[in-house]
């Protein structure tokens, strides 16, 4: 990025601070592919310079700005991008620790038939199987379940919370 482009960063972020709505439409297609190429270097991936990128430019346009929180436009726009980056490789890294922990946890468990799921079903009442049976096995989404039983969606997240405990606990005494 040359000089002179740094320098219409700025402005242009001056302008946005001073309330011109108009810049941000301006900064977003001057600065569009600069942003992208800095995040694509970093990530090595199209769909997440994209995603990353429109973050960014949607965290720009929702920001109040205020020159006193900046040093410069350029640096605000770039550190914006730079810790997007960084947030996603962090809840990348989150993700593959907790994935390969489920593995592991998986793999003490066997698969023995429809008997087997019959005695871990059994430690649930009767609505608790209809709640299981409608979440995974018509493959309702918890907000669905909540518009068609009248159970505010909070009181659901619980139920399945308490669910998934009294399944563990049965599957972990069996072993």
């Amino acid at each position: 990025m040359t000089e002179e482009d740094k320098r219409v960063l700025n402005e242009l972020m001056e302008r946005i601070s001073a309330g011109d709505a108009g810049a941000r439409d301006v900064l977003a297609q001057k600065f569009y592919g600069a942003v992208f190429g800095f995040i694509f270097n970093r990530t090595r991936s199209r769909e997440d310079a994209k995603d990353l990128t429109q973050e960014t430019f949607l965290r720009l346009c929702r920001h109040d700005f205020s020159i006193k929180t900046m040093s410069s436009g350029y640096s605000y726009v770039f550190q914006t991008a730079k810790n997007l980056c960084i947030d996603r490789f962090r809840r990348r890294k989150k993700d593959e620790n907790t994935l390969a922990f489920e593995a592991e946890r998986a793999e003490r468990y066997t698969w023995n038939g429809p008997e087997e799921l019959d005695a871990l079903f059994s430690c649930l009442t009767e609505s608790e199987e209809r709640l299981v049976l409608l979440r995974y096995g018509s493959g309702y989404s918890v907000r669905e379940i909540a518009k068609r039983t009248g159970i505010p969606q909070r009181t659901l997240d619980r139920r399945f919370t308490g669910i998934k405990n009294k399944i563990r606990g049965s599957a972990e005494r069996d072993i």
